[in-house]
């Protein structure tokens, strides 16, 4: 008897820890302006990027941004391949989706 209420104690809080991660994966923020998880150089790269891809695309407001570190894009490699995927992403979001229909 001991052994099924541990049985079933363990399988009650496995599905409350699977329920708990679904809903904290639920609530983190999509598309191409949200930071992929990932070691903290590739997220400031992407976040960098990212940036400066929806400049490039011509969103408005942010049409003279730039932002790239060009010592840690030419040394670190998590930088490098952060800044090259947010920039195509939001470059690529802001080119078929444009804020708010304004260019």
């Amino acid at each position: 008897m001991i052994g099924r209420k541990v049985a079933a104690r363990r399988a009650a809080t496995a599905i409350c820890i699977a329920i708990l991660v679904g809903a904290a994966a639920a609530c983190q923020p999509t598309g191409p302006g949200a930071v992929p998880p990932g070691p903290p150089g590739f997220r400031t790269g992407y976040t960098e990027g990212c940036t400066s891809g929806y400049a490039e695309a011509g969103r408005r407001g942010m049409e003279d941004v730039f932002v790239q570190n060009e010592g840690r894009f030419a040394s670190d490699t998590d930088y490098k391949e952060g800044w090259l995927q947010g920039y195509a992403a939001c470059y690529r979001e802001e080119r078929d989706h444009p804020m708010m229909g304004i260019r």
